[in-house]
């Protein structure tokens, strides 16, 4: 039987491709704990309710084990949605003492109910390496595509260069370091969030238990988070 190729689904796209990092160790856990089977039911209810299809965009999101892929229409509202649901997820899963990383790139790609493949997937897959920190990093391509749309659209502010290695990565507490606590209807309130999230930073970082692979990254993690609230001095520092 002969398959038929969607050609005019097979575009250009930005791609998102992001790893639930210790997931694969709570799955092993939850085998026989039925405590980690909820909490990890609980992940995957953060995942699904923090990012929602839309056509208008093109954005959509598939998972599959510890494993997220986010594509959208290469455009001002693809690029918005990417960049936005990755950071909410981010922060939705940050808040349950869970990390991301992985990567955003833009290339030929189809993703259907049956089909998932293209050199965009490829790209951005290539950030996930083993025993990495937990950034979501862009592909140089990208930044270039960012600086075209211009400052006042509100992109470069969402780029930030690794200070180890100076690679360019998503942003994902830029609504923390931002942060403002004058009270105005409508406005999401941090201090309460952002107190839990130092406070898992800190237990984390310090937990000989995890090993020292997952306390490094952990290490790596407070260290951002305290270079992004600290300017400010309004919300904790993790220790």
């Amino acid at each position: 039987m002969e398959l038929a190729i969607d050609n005019q689904g097979y575009r250009r796209k930005y791609v998102a491709f992001l790893d639930v990092l210790g997931f694969s160790a709570l799955v092993r856990a939850g085998d026989s704990d039925p405590a980690i089977r909820q909490l990890i039911h609980g992940i995957v209810a953060i995942l699904r309710e923090t990012l929602a299809r839309n056509p208008r965009t093109g954005f959509q999101f598939t998972q599959f084990s510890d494993c997220i892929v986010i594509p959208a229409n290469c455009n001002l509202l693809g690029l918005y949605a990417v960049f936005s649901g990755c950071r909410m997820l981010a922060t939705n899963l940050l808040s349950h003492g869970i990390l991301l990383r992985g990567g955003i790139a833009m290339g030929n790609m189809i993703h259907t109910d049956s089909e998932l493949f293209g050199m965009g997937l490829v790209a951005a897959h290539g950030f996930d390496q083993s025993g990495g920190v937990p950034r979501i990093a862009l592909d140089q391509e990208l930044i270039a595509e960012v600086a075209s749309y211009g400052a006042d659209l509100g992109f470069e502010e969402q780029v930030r260069n690794d200070p180890v290695d100076q690679t360019a990565m998503l942003h994902t507490l830029l609504e923390f370091e931002d942060y403002d606590p004058t009270r105005v209807a409508g406005k999401v309130v941090l201090d309460g969030i952002a107190a839990r999230i130092a406070r898992q930073i800190s237990h984390c970082a310090s937990n000989p238990e995890l090993g020292p692979s997952v306390t490094a990254k952990w290490k790596w993690f407070r260290d951002y988070w305290n270079r992004s609230v600290d300017p400010r001095n309004i919300l904790p520092l993790a220790n």
